[in-house]
C-alpha cells in the first residue's frame, strides 16, 4: 500500500506546532532559572548620588554608570558604581531607585531593569505564541481548502472570546499586584506637606518631559528635596504650590507624590483591561458572531 504524502499544509501546521512547543519550553526554562536566581537577592532602596560618564566598550562612546547609595544590613551606608551603563538614564542625582542586593555578597549589586530579567523569558513566550498563532492559521486554512469547511466559522467566536479571557485573566493578576504593592507602600509611609521649589526638564518620548523637585521637612525637622521620578509635559501645580507626599516610615530620604495618578495609575489600567477582557469583549463578540451566524 503506497502512503499519501502529506499536504504542504499539513507539514506547515505541524512544524509550527513542534516549534511552538520547543520555544515554550524554552521560555519556561529561561523564567525558572532566573526566578531561582533573583531567590538569592534581595530588594533595597537606594539613593542615586551621581551619574560617572565612562567609555563603552564596544561601538565608542561614553555610558553612564550610577553610584548608588544604600543601606547595609548592618545598618551602615554603602557606595557602589554600577557596572551596567546606559546611553540615557533616567535616573538623576537625588532620586531614588530599587536595587538587587545579594545576601550572601553585599557588594553584588544589580540595577532593576525589568527588560534584563525578564527580557529573554518575555521574547521567547511572544515567539512561542505567533508559531502557535501560525499553527492555528495554518488549521483553518486547512479547513477551508477541505470538504468539511461546513461550520468552521461557528468557532472562530469561541477562539476570540477564550483570547479576550486570557487577556482579562493577566491583566486582572497583574491589577492586584499592583494594588498589594502599592497598598503596602502606603501603610509603610505617612503623608505630608511638600513644597514645589522648580521644574526640571529631561528629554522624553514626546519631547520635554518636567519633573518637580519638591522640598519638605523630615521629622527631625531638617529639611529634604527630591526629584520627582514622575515627568509630564504638562502640570496643573507651579513652583511655590503645595503638595501631598508619601514618606517612607523606615527611610525618610525615600518620598514620592501622593496624587492619585502617581499611586493608583497601573492599578487602574490593568483592572480596566480585566473588566474588557472578562466581561465587555466576550459579550459583544458573542453578540456579534450570534447575529453574524
Amino acid at each position: 500500500m503506497i502512503l499519501a504524502a502529506p499536504s504542504p499544509i499539513h507539514v506547515g501546521r505541524n512544524l509550527s506546532l513542534i516549534i511552538c512547543g520547543v520555544v515554550l519550553l524554552t521560555a519556561l526554562i529561561v523564567f525558572l532559572r532566573t526566578r531561582k536566581r533573583l531567590a538569592s537577592f534581595v530588594w533595597k532602596r537606594a539613593e542615586v548620588l551621581e551619574v560617572k560618564d565612562r567609555p563603552a566598550k564596544k561601538g565608542g562612546g561614553l555610558l553612564k554608570h550610577p553610584v548608588i547609595r544604600y543601606q547595609g544590613d548592618d545598618g551602615q551606608p554603602v557606595v557602589y558604581e554600577s557596572s551596567e551603563g546606559r546611553a540615557q538614564w533616567g535616573g538623576q542625582p537625588g532620586t531614588w531607585i530599587d536595587v538587587l542586593v545579594h545576601k550572601d555578597r553585599p557588594g553584588e549589586v544589580e540595577m532593576r531593569n525589568f527588560m534584563n530579567r525578564w527580557g529573554a523569558s518575555i521574547a521567547l513566550t511572544i515567539g512561542g505564541v505567533s508559531f502557535l498563532g501560525c499553527a492555528i492559521a495554518v488549521y483553518f486554512l486547512e479547513r477551508l481548502t477541505s470538504k468539511s469547511a461546513k461550520g468552521l466559522f461557528a468557532k472562530i467566536d469561541w477562539l476570540f472570546i477564550g483570547w479576550a479571557i486570557f487577556c482579562g485573566l493577566v491583566s486582572a493578576v497583574l491589577a492586584v499586584i499592583m494594588y498589594r504593592k502599592t497598598c503596602a507602600r502606603i501603610r509603610n509611609s505617612y503623608v505630608i506637606q511638600g513644597e514645589v521649589i522648580e521644574f526640571k526638564e529631561r528629554p522624553g518620548g514626546e519631547g520635554l518631559l518636567k519633573f518637580p523637585v519638591i522640598r519638605y521637612r523630615k521629622s527631625d525637622g531638617q529639611e529634604h528635596a527630591f526629584e520627582s521620578s514622575q515627568g509630564r509635559s504638562h502640570w496643573k501645580i507651579k513652583p511655590g504650590d503645595s503638595v501631598e507626599i508619601l514618606v517612607d516610615k523606615s527611610n525618610e530620604r525615600d518620598a514620592r507624590l501622593a496624587d492619585f495618578f502617581s499611586l493608583w495609575f497601573l492599578t487602574c489600567f490593568f483592572a480596566v483591561g480585566a473588566v474588557f477582557g472578562l466581561i465587555f469583549v466576550p459579550i459583544v463578540m458573542r453578540l456579534f458572531f450570534s447575529r453574524w451566524h
